[in-house]
């Protein structure tokens, strides 16, 4: 029987061919793994009762799980590094199986009402 993972990692590399791009994750170890992601950066266009500081700060990525299949996920200290811009990993799900969603915020913008707020 067919499940939806292996259907939509049949559809990854068409996914990756039109909005895939280079990124690195590193690890709490520091060590960095290059991988391939798309990168979907949130704008204020999509706050709701979110300040636009908050919103601005976050990124969804997707990356094949079998790419970092190796690698332990450590929440708010592992990092991807995409578009020159480094984004604190906050939560990863396994979204369909065949990639993992990553939630993650910017490290290089300082929000005014979450001034001095670090991980």
């Amino acid at each position: 029987m067919t499940q939806f993972s292996d259907l939509y990692l049949a559809q990854w590399p068409v996914m990756l061919g039109n909005f895939g791009e280079p990124a690195v994750y590193a690890d709490a170890s520091g060590a960095e793994h290059d991988v391939t992601a798309v990168v979907s950066p949130r704008s204020d266009a999509h706050a709701l009762d979110v300040t636009w500081e908050t919103q601005l700060r976050q990124a969804e990525i997707l990356i094949a799980a079998d790419e970092l299949a190796e690698v332990s996920f450590t929440p708010r200290t592992d990092t991807i590094t995409a578009r020159g811009v480094t984004y604190t990993a906050m939560e990863r799900d396994d979204h369909n199986g065949a990639v993992y969603r990553f939630r993650c915020e910017r490290d290089d913008i300082d929000a005014v009402s979450l001034r001095g707020r670090r991980y």
